[in-house]
């Protein structure tokens, strides 16, 4: 078959053809198409001399091509995978008017349906009703769409073309201009306003500390972060764990490992309870344990007494246990229980005794 310099090719209805293709749908779709136009022969059976043809990985092409075929952009045929419009696109390329005018039925029918759905290889659609019949007979002859073929151009017909071709593009403006108004970015869901400070800061954090940045607040991440601000008491709390990042050698690389502490890593609970007990300390100190348990910094409470007194009685029940073991360690835990100072919640104090059992013990001492 002869090669052709060129084909019809009308892109307002090539787009509205591709509607409901993907992106990679699309590209396999206009590769076959350009390969028929080219050497006139439909692509063959043999998925690896086809997906050679092309120029693309067998298994991609495989599975592309069974979707194009579901969607009605190539039929099956004995010699090869086609699509009805294009060859006959090829033949008008090639000037051989009376047989591009000459259909069987079934073709008739099948361009008649592809023009309903839109479902053309580039050509134009030709509104008028007499286009396309289909006959009662075996074969249906059209000749009144090859009269438009450009080779007599009025400028009334100028103006019909360039109206419909307007037309064909006002939807995809339209959808163009919804598109650009959707990329606003929208205001945060109501209450969550702290989430999204807390993102940011972090952010700000990890930009300081040389750690990775986040991009996107997902509905996940937001509702961790909500929960973890429950926890710290606030964005106040959250900037003290923050700190405790900047702070910490660790959790900025200098470790055996080289691991580095990312947004995912902190709004884990176990995570951030010891970034907020201070846990995560310089890479180079040895951590002391008390009673088996790893001890928390020397007085990490003062200055952060607020914060401190703000944590959960679940929490302290924690830490008591841990450490308060006979006696009573303030540099883990705060001045004693009853006192002015105290940080313990003076609702656990009086539940566990705590004022009279560490009072008689220091008094015994």
């Amino acid at each position: 078959m002869s090669r052709v310099a060129y084909v019809r090719f009308y892109p307002s209805d090539w787009r509205s053809g591709c509607i409901g293709l993907s992106v990679e749908e699309e590209g396999l779709y206009v590769r076959i198409c350009a390969r028929f136009y080219e050497v006139g022969r439909r692509l063959p059976l043999d998925d690896k001399e086809a997906a050679t043809s092309l120029m693309m990985d067998v298994r991609q092409y495989r599975r592309i091509r069974e979707r194009l075929i579901a969607k009605g952009k190539l039929y099956v045929a004995e010699d090869g995978y086609g699509n009805r419009r294009a060859e006959r696109e090829r033949k008008l390329a090639e000037g051989d008017e009376k047989q591009a005018t000459t259909v069987d039925v079934g073709a008739a029918r099948d361009v008649h349906e592809e023009r309903e759905n839109g479902r053309v290889a580039g050509a134009r659609h030709d509104t008028r009703e007499d286009a396309i019949e289909v006959a009662s007979g075996e074969v249906v002859t059209t000749s009144t769409e090859l009269r438009d073929d450009f080779p007599e151009t009025s400028p009334r017909l100028l103006k019909e073309v360039f109206q419909k071709t307007e037309q064909n593009q006002a939807p995809f403006r339209e959808a163009e201009s919804e598109a650009k108004r959707k990329k606003v970015t929208p205001l945060p869901p109501r209450g969550d306003g702290d989430a999204l400070q807390a993102f940011e800061i972090w952010n700000q954090t990890a930009l300081k500390a040389g750690l990775q940045q986040s991009r996107s607040l997902t509905p996940g991440r937001r509702r961790k972060l909500m929960a973890r601000l429950r926890e710290c008491g606030g964005l106040e709390g959250w900037r003290q764990a923050m700190a405790n990042i900047l702070a910490s050698e660790f959790l900025r690389g200098k470790n055996d490992r080289g691991w580095r502490a990312n947004l995912d890593f902190v709004l884990q609970p176990a995570s951030f309870g010891k970034l907020c007990d201070g846990v995560y300390g310089a890479a180079q100190e040895s951590p002391r344990t008390i009673h088996g348990h790893r001890a928390m910094p020397a007085y990490w409470w003062r200055g952060r007494e607020d914060q401190a007194r703000a944590a959960s009685a679940e929490t302290w029940r924690t830490w008591i246990g841990r450490y308060a073991n006979g006696t009573w360690p303030e540099d883990q835990l705060g001045p004693l229980p009853g006192s002015t100072d105290c940080l313990v919640p003076a609702a656990l104090v009086a539940e566990l005794g705590l004022a009279r059992k560490y009072a008689i013990m220091e008094a015994a001492e």
